[in-house]
């Protein structure tokens, strides 16, 4: 059964690589206006629904700061589809996920900076500041404020004009992959200290 269904997604994969290539040489060598492209449908449930992610951070009581980190959320499951649907390589890919990392980042910057707040009764803007406060309330392990300040250090790569190196290859999916995992320990850190009360 397996590999009946293996099977049928390689002639899936196949027929539709070649369709979406056919579309791409008929607007090149047609010069078909942006605005005449028809679209073709995004596959429905990659993109999960946002309040299936504001069930998973009930600790946060604003709503609009609990919206707007849902919609973060949904734009990397559409990374996730890109880079594991396709075979987008190399720079491209490399600068996705890197995209992924800093959407992750930002995810990580608004719950930190909000429970932070909370603890502290005043506004906390610093990440950084952010998770040594959750560090020093016992809500995160050592580990996972090195991890978390290290997913940081990364999304501040964002400013291009400050990196020293070239980013070609540079990200790969063990970076998205510890990013998803380093959220994934902050949220589950919470959520044990929320339901204890």
């Amino acid at each position: 059964m397996r590999e009946e269904v293996l099977r049928e997604l390689n002639k899936l994969a196949e027929s539709i690589s070649y369709k979406l290539q056919r579309m791409e040489d008929l607007i090149s060598k047609n010069n078909i206006k942006e605005e005449e492209i028809p679209l073709f449908r995004f596959p429905r449930k990659v993109i999960r629904e946002a309040h299936k992610y504001k069930e998973e951070i009930k600790f946060i009581d604003d709503e609009i700061i609990k919206s707007n980190i849902a919609y973060t959320w949904m734009v990397t499951d559409v990374y996730r589809w890109l880079i594991t649907r396709t075979d987008i390589d190399f720079a491209a890919k490399s600068l996705l996920i890197k995209q992924w990392i800093i959407a992750t980042a930002s995810i990580i910057e608004a719950i930190v900076t909000y429970i932070a707040s909370q603890i502290t009764k005043r506004e906390i803007k610093s990440v950084n500041t952010a998770v040594k406060i959750l560090f020093q309330s016992n809500i995160i392990k050592e580990e996972d404020m090195k991890a978390l300040k290290d997913i940081w250090g990364q999304r501040n790569k964002i400013h291009i004009g400050n990196i020293k190196e070239k980013e070609y290859a540079k990200y790969s999916e063990n970076d998205y992959l510890k990013a998803i995992q380093t959220l994934q320990t902050l949220i589950n850190r919470l959520n044990k200290v929320h339901y204890k009360g």
